[in-house]
């Protein structure tokens, strides 16, 4: 879990030293895709509608 957030961590880092400001919007709708894929994963009731959406 440690490795993860560093690894988060190091990401930010990167994109605000090399001053990358236009990839934070990327960044943040991969983020919330992958959430949500993970949590639709968990309900397998909701997955039909997964495919609607994407």
């Amino acid at each position: 879990m440690i490795s993860r957030v560093q690894t988060v961590l190091e990401l930010c880092s990167l994109l605000i030293l090399n001053k990358r400001w236009w990839l934070v919007p990327m960044v943040g709708i991969l983020a919330l895709a992958s959430v949500l894929l993970v949590l639709l994963q968990a309900a397998e009731y909701v997955a039909p509608f997964v495919y609607t959406i994407f």
